[in-house]
């Protein structure tokens, strides 16, 4: 039978434990790059002899995490380290009342409930994690004790069981991608969320693009029947399940606000070889030039790379290009390329999130003299509601300066309306143009960065 993810969410507590800074070993478990999201699992319970263990324990729980949907997907975004913290004790308490001399001061019948295992030595999780590994992103406890427990909020705390990767998986959930229960917590935690609401219209729920697919609907708890969840069998509400699809699409979105997968950008220019950003001058005779990328890749692949000459479309996903000569107009050039994630857990058409990341090369072509300088940029912007009225709304964060214009077009390409867009959140009047769908295109430094698709109604 399977058993009820009945962990509770637990923030820290200021508790006045003064602990001198001391700096521990720290141990790659999973490697993927040094711009990715940085998971690191701290070590309780263990002695100075059981410390080997710890870091197979921690290898075995990685290996787990990254076989579900979607970090088994996106494991290449997300680095794991392991935190040797040697505790004078083995194991945990069972008494938060009369804690034993492990290092964090894990115990079970946290707040008198048998399950609920929590880290009490708050002060030390901080302290340690500013002198070993400040730069970290997630926190998890991994606890050598193999009673069934664990607990979330800014820290998960787990213990090494059969449940230790279910267990972490639904804690990240909260902790990382701010899911929320769904089984019934209680009346305390029922709140407007990811995946909780009290809206019943299938056409304005906020799963409303995955409604009737992959067993999504809207669900009633039966201890209150007024709140509702998108699925029946997610592992926010039951261990050994998948993520439904609303939850593995908020995870995602959440790797995309944490991390670019464009890793780095190469400039060829034979014979002169790699530069990086500024500006160098070249012979036309030293033509074709040789753009590329390199991104972090999803798997599989779903990136979509589109590269725009001048306002034309010159190459679709493709990681590389090479300009000769013959490509370019005497004066200014704008050579760009955007990369945008296509992924199936993503639905794109009435997707509200854009996530776009784009390069921008200008290329100066006179008669002796090439100049060569690039921009980088990363657009997101979050379109509702869609379908629409009378208004679409956009929120917008850019990593770049520069103007960000969009235009309303007709699915024949025609413009509509067109704005530039100067303050962080803008409402667009669709006055005036009727029911049906339209292209939103999004244009920053005069390039064409995303596109989207919007319903009128």
């Amino acid at each position: 039978m399977k058993r009820l993810a009945t962990i509770l969410l637990i923030s820290f507590l200021s508790l006045p434990i003064s602990v001198f800074s001391q700096s521990f070993p720290v141990t790659v478990i999973h490697n993927a790059c040094e711009e990715c999201i940085n998971i690191v699992i701290l070590a309780d319970g263990y002695t100075s002899n059981e410390l080997s263990k710890f870091i197979k324990d921690a290898q075995n729980v990685t290996n787990g995490f990254f076989k579900l949907s979607p970090y088994s997907n996106y494991k290449n975004y997300i680095n794991v380290y392991g935190i040797s913290v040697p505790s004078n004790i083995s194991g945990a308490s069972m008494d938060p009342d009369n804690l034993i001399d492990n290092y964090f001061g894990s115990s079970y019948w946290a707040w008198g409930i048998e399950r609920l295992l929590y880290s009490y030595r708050t002060s030390r999780i901080q302290n340690v994690l500013a002198s070993s590994f400040p730069t970290y992103d997630q926190v998890a406890i991994l606890v050598n004790h193999s009673k069934d427990g664990g607990s979330g909020g800014d820290v998960s705390t787990i213990a090494v069981n059969s449940e230790s990767v279910d267990v972490l998986l639904h804690e990240t959930g909260h902790s990382f991608v701010d899911l929320i229960d769904e089984y019934w917590a209680g009346a305390e935690h029922a709140q407007e969320g990811i995946n909780m609401t009290q809206v019943t219209n299938r056409n304005t729920v906020r799963w409303k693009n995955w409604y009737g697919d992959n067993g999504i609907g809207i669900y009633p708890h039966k201890e209150s029947p007024t709140w509702y969840r998108p699925h029946q069998n997610c592992i926010m509400r039951e261990l050994e399940n998948p993520f439904c699809s609303v939850c593995a699409e908020a995870t995602v979105e959440r790797i995309h606000d944490m991390v670019s997968p464009l890793v780095a950008i190469h400039d060829m220019v034979p014979p002169l070889g790699t530069y990086r950003p500024g500006y160098l001058n070249i012979t036309p005779e030293q033509l074709p030039l040789k753009f590329s990328l390199d991104l972090l890749a999803p798997i599989p692949y779903t990136l979509d790379r589109a590269w725009v000459l001048n306002g034309s479309s010159f190459k679709k996903n493709t990681d590389s290009v090479s300009i000769k000569r013959s490509d370019l107009n005497l004066g200014e050039n704008t050579l760009s390329v955007s990369i945008e994630d296509k992924s199936p857990f993503l639905r794109i058409d009435n997707h509200q999130s854009i996530h776009t990341y784009s390069v921008s090369w200008t290329i100066n072509m006179s008669t002796g003299i090439t100049g060569l300088s690039r921009k980088t940029s990363h657009l997101h912007v979050d379109l509702f509601p869609n379908p629409a009225a009378e208004l679409i709304n956009l929120r917008i964060n850019s990593a770049s300066e520069g103007d960000i214009k969009v235009d309303i077009c007709g699915l024949n390409g025609r413009v509509l309306k067109s704005a530039v867009l100067v303050d962080k959140t803008v409402s667009l009047s669709l006055e005036n143009i009727p029911q049906g769908g339209y292209i939103v295109n999004f244009y920053q430094n005069n390039n064409l960065v995303s596109s989207r698709t919007i319903v009128k109604k």
